[in-house]
């Protein structure tokens, strides 16, 4: 020690650290086997815990906490060297500030390091720590440690004790949601960084966060557009840039969509519907690619038309706001559209189309990593007339006895008479069969409820019946619920209003979900009625002539108002397929029902999409126009889950 602690070997300085050694060796010699044992490496050391090393003969509990202390007072010291409040700059930086605590762990541990706006360090917290391989993350406890520091920014730390500095696919995935999550928040996800030995990877520097996407002129159209194909959709990250040095300095995963090339970047030349406002009668001439209808071609790219201007226009159901000839019930048709027109109504076009953009991109793009997403299934039921004969009130009652009898209809009356005197179940309670049925296959369901003032399209149940309550409550606590505006709604905004609240002093609940009686949808005014009220999800976005899709997708998305040129926060639910649709309007047989269902349902499978259907309770009840349907939804969802 008198020439200095640097002329000591690793193996000396450990021996003065234990003081003695055991009866055959010495200290230094005990201490040598030591280090032998960790191929001369401190790091390797450090991971050792008290009990292996116990291990060696004259190392006991006291001096295994002393060399245990020792590393750490060591570890520490090297923490100490940095500034009082160290400003990050790059990842170097911000991994020199945690090595420390992450190498050398036989552990994964997660942890979060919170920057102000300066990207001056607040501090370091430890989120979890885990087993050799995995770590569970909590992302509110992420997002609590910001919000309660009040940080701008987080560096998200992890480290892999196998050394392999890899990021896995769960890592890449935590990333995106976290950075979803925190752009909610405005709290920025600046880096992820795998911490190895010695080393680590960061997924800023290998810009594994996004692709770059560089576009002359970014319109409320094009970050709506790219967020629903690419965040929505594939679930990718990506930025948009209109700053075109920025995009061609840049060297990794990027796409020009522009009029035209910069240099030999991926290419997709634009239409222009997405640099445009309000709305225009388009020139729309249909092609092919890839066997599926195409329209705003480009050029013979390898994809040849703009993908992104023809999604923008099925989706934001364009062609609703110009003009076209309406029903008897003032509805947009299914055969006014450009689907049924072109023969893609029974197809989710976009979710095709991108699902061969997908295989083009990462044959040019071999590390971008897709989201694994997997078909799934909604059931939505309306309930229009919970009950047949039941809770009509007197009035409603003797009138339809009246009109029985001045139709002779002794059947009728008799079934009338024997429901309301309890000698015979009510044809449309068929709501213990729903449950059952949907309990039994796990299905996701929702309960559209009709909750009208008496009328002409309006005649459900008295709202005010005790029966009916009940009925809503008891499904309100094995589905959830939503309100079915009624078709008198839809002249005035307060009668919306009255129903919604109706039922949230049933169920006790704030009502979010919707979905319109009749289908009857006025862009925008519908929508905007909706968002008005809070209501954030709408499942009125199909049609009721004919199965298929009115967006052409298969995915839920955002509402965009086309006036107001802004996305909005209402998400949209397409349904395919509705139960009435085969019964009042195709006038097929059940047997023919289903089989167009399930071709519905395999161009849904193709995609991996989301397949939401719409019965009604009366389908169910083998009552009059309905005999015969019963076992209609079941060998649905038979279909489906096997």
């Amino acid at each position: 020690m008198l020439k200095g602690s640097t002329t000591l070997s690793h193996a000396e300085l450990l021996a003065i650290l234990i003081g003695s050694g055991n009866r055959t060796d010495s200290a230094v010699e005990l201490s040598k086997k030591i280090m032998n044992s960790c191929n001369g490496k401190i790091n390797s050391l450090s991971k050792m815990s008290i009990k292996d090393l116990m291990e060696f003969n004259g190392i006991g509990q006291a001096k295994a906490v002393s060399i245990i202390a020792a590393l750490e007072l060591a570890k520490r010291k090297a923490k100490e060297n940095s500034p009082d409040k160290p400003s990050v700059s790059s990842s170097i930086d911000a991994y020199n500030h945690m090595r420390y605590d992450l190498e050398g762990l036989d552990h994964e541990q997660f942890w979060v390091l919170l920057l102000n706006r300066g990207n001056i360090i607040i501090d370091a917290i430890n989120i979890s720590k885990g087993g050799v391989s995995a770590t569970v993350v909590d992302p509110k406890l992420i997002f609590a440690s910001a919000l309660q520091e009040k940080a701008s920014g987080i560096i998200l730390f992890h480290n892999h004790p196998s050394g392999n500095i890899s990021p896995s696919k769960s890592d890449i995935t935590l990333t995106r949601k976290l950075k979803e999550g925190g752009e909610l928040l405005e709290i920025n996800i600046i880096d992820h960084i795998i911490v190895g030995q010695n080393t680590y990877f960061s997924f800023a520097d290998e810009q594994m966060l996004q692709m770059l996407i560089y576009t002359p002129k970014i319109t409320s159209r094009t970050e709506y557009t790219f967020n629903l194909i690419f965040d929505t959709v594939w679930e990718i990250e990506y930025e948009l840039t209109d700053d075109v040095e920025f995009f061609k300095e840049y060297k990794a995963n990027k796409l020009n969509y522009s009029s035209k090339k910069i240099d030999d970047e991926f290419f997709i030349k634009r239409y222009g519907l997405l640099e445009e406002e309000g709305v225009s009668v388009q020139e729309i001439n249909f092609n092919e690619w890839n066997s599926l209808p195409i329209f705003y071609q480009n050029s013979d790219e390898i994809i040849p038309f703009d993908v992104f201007s023809a999604t923008f226009f099925l989706v934001s159901r364009y062609e609703e706001y110009l003009p076209h000839i309406k029903d008897h019930y003032n509805r947009f048709t299914a055969k006014e559209s450009l689907a049924y027109k072109h023969n893609f109504l029974d197809r989710p076009l976009v979710n095709l189309w991108l699902l061969e953009c997908k295989k083009v991109l990462l044959n040019h793009f071999p590390s971008l990593t897709f989201s694994d997403k997997k078909f799934s299934y909604q059931s939505t039921i309306d309930i229009d007339n919970a009950y047949c004969f039941l809770e009509k009130g007197f009035v409603r009652s003797t009138a339809s006895f009246i009109k029985s009898a001045f139709e002779m209809d002794k059947e009728l009356i008799k079934q009338r008479k024997d429901v309301l005197l309890a000698k015979e179940k009510d044809p449309y309670d068929t709501f213990e069969l729903q449950l059952s049925l949907n309990k039994r296959y796990d299905v996701d369901v929702v309960y559209f409820i009709l909750l009208a003032d008496y009328g002409l399209n309006d005649k459900n149940c008295s709202v005010h019946s005790r029966k009916f309550q009940l009925l809503i409550k008891h499904l309100s606590d094995h589905a959830k619920l939503g309100i079915h505006p009624s078709f008198a709604s839809n002249a005035t905004f307060e009668t919306f209003a009255m129903e919604k609240k109706r039922l949230e002093n049933i169920i006790k609940k704030e009502v979010e979900l919707s979905r319109q009686h009749f289908l009857k949808l006025d862009l925008p005014k519908t929508y905007r009625n909706l968002i008005e009220l809070s209501v954030k999800d709408d499942y009125t976005m199909g049609y009721a002539s004919l199965p298929g899709f009115r967006a052409s997708i298969c995915t839920p998305f955002y509402f965009y108002d086309l006036e107001l040129e802004t996305s909005t926060n209402l998400k949209v639910h397409p349904f395919a397929v509705m139960d009435a649709t085969f019964n009042y309007y195709l006038r097929t047989s059940p047997e023919q029902s289903l089989s167009m269902i399930k071709k519905i349902i395999d161009n849904i499978k193709l995609v991996d999409g989301h397949f939401i259907s719409l019965w009604h309770n009366e389908t169910w009840s083998e009552y009059k126009e309905w005999k015969g349907w019963s076992k209609l939804y079941e060998k649905m969802l038979e279909y489906i889950y096997n």
